[in-house]
């Protein structure tokens, strides 16, 4: 199936965008991104960068995935934002390419819903089934694992991991690791 694109989009002749891809209006998408099938970009969503999208993804309004990080050392090198499949991206939501540290890498699995006004800074890994509830904020190189929901505008400090099944009350400082199922 043909991907549908608004004519009011600007969608880059060498981006990649596999079948059945919808991308509605006001929408930006660079030269160096992949979507996988069966994404849909609602509207005002911008993809960046070297960012790689898998299948039936959602993205709501105001998206950006991709940005620069928010890191001083950065130098505007060939970073990335990989993402995997049946992901939920609501409104607002920032997810910044890696930094040249670690891998170069922020990660996104599969099954994650991230809700309005949530970020994820450079270098983060979320794994599996994570839900970062509104406008929640990580730090760098924070590790999300699998099942763990983390409440409404909770802040992690950089280099944080929440363990596998944890869950992090709303308006928390977390500034350590997480252990699991805690």
């Amino acid at each position: 199936m043909e991907p549908q694109i608004s004519p009011i989009s600007d969608v880059h002749a060498s981006a990649t965008l596999g079948s059945g891809v919808k991308i509605g209006p006001f929408c930006v998408v660079g030269p160096d991104v992949t979507i996988g099938d069966n994404t849909e970009l609602q509207s005002h969503v911008v993809l960046t960068g070297r960012t790689t999208l898998g299948r039936r993804n959602r993205l709501f309004a105001g998206s950006v995935i991709g940005g620069d990080p928010q890191d001083i050392s950065y130098r505007e090198t060939e970073t990335q934002v990989i993402v995997g499949d049946d992901n939920i991206f609501r409104e607002g939501v920032t997810v910044s390419k890696g930094a040249e540290k670690e891998d170069g890498c922020t990660r996104i699995g599969n099954g994650n819903m991230l809700m309005a006004n949530s970020h994820v800074a450079h270098n983060c890994h979320i794994f599996d089934n994570v839900i970062l509830v509104n406008g929640v904020l990580l730090g760098g190189h924070v590790h999300v694992q699998d099942g763990a929901i983390v409440s409404g505008n909770t802040v992690v400090h950089h280099f944080s991991t929440l363990g596998r099944l944890s869950f992090v009350s709303g308006g928390c400082r977390v500034p350590h690791d997480i252990p699991p199922f805690m």
